[in-house]
């Protein structure tokens, strides 16, 4: 029985071809991956900008209303501003910081004891954010500006209408982001 078994081992290694893969099976193979690439890259892409719209939008809003949060719990103004050295001018896509305003003079001095709450880098991405020249906060809650609502826009580098966001605060502080499937968002950049 051995022997019939080690003819049929030694008989079936002669007859196999052992070899790699064709040069058809390796270009099919190619073309797969090729349009399955083709398929999934600009998906994949597509949902990295919308989440990363998504995260600055969030993040905007948070900052926003912790701002208000600190305005209740201190009893003070708080403000919102471009760049990261209190409303001395600057972009929003730059940054933005809020700090208490104790003499409500639009400017952070420490001598005053206004500190930071929060410094903001600048968005990622190239994103741009525009909009108001600073918000404020009072000691209520409620923001003060002279027209309701104040609205920031955040756009993509793209400028795609489904990746603009925009960002509002109501006449009581109420902080909304709306995005292209809102119905009452228009959103232009």
């Amino acid at each position: 029985m051995t022997r019939h078994l080690a003819s049929l081992s030694k008989r079936g290694w002669e007859n196999t071809q052992c070899g790699g893969f064709t040069l058809l099976e390796l270009l099919i193979t190619i073309a797969l991956v090729a349009i399955v690439m083709g398929i999934g890259v600009p998906s994949y892409q597509d949902f990295v900008v919308k989440n990363r719209i998504q995260t600055q939008a969030s993040e905007i809003r948070s900052s926003l209303a912790m701002a208000r949060v600190e305005a209740i719990r201190r009893g003070l103004w708080i403000r919102v501003c471009p760049g990261q050295d209190g409303c001395r001018g600057g972009n929003w896509h730059e940054g933005w910081n809020s700090f208490v305003d104790r003499n409500s003079n639009d400017i952070r001095t420490e001598a005053d004891d206004e500190t930071h709450l929060e410094v903001h880098t600048r968005l990622d991405g190239g994103s741009t954010l525009t909009g108001i020249e600073r918000g404020v906060f009072l000691g209520d809650g409620t923001a003060s500006a002279a027209a309701f609502p104040v609205v920031l826009t955040l756009c993509t580098a793209d400028d795609h209408a489904q990746h603009r966001r925009r960002i509002e605060v109501t006449r009581l502080g109420r902080v909304r982001v709306c995005g292209p499937g809102d119905e009452n968002c228009r959103v232009d950049c």
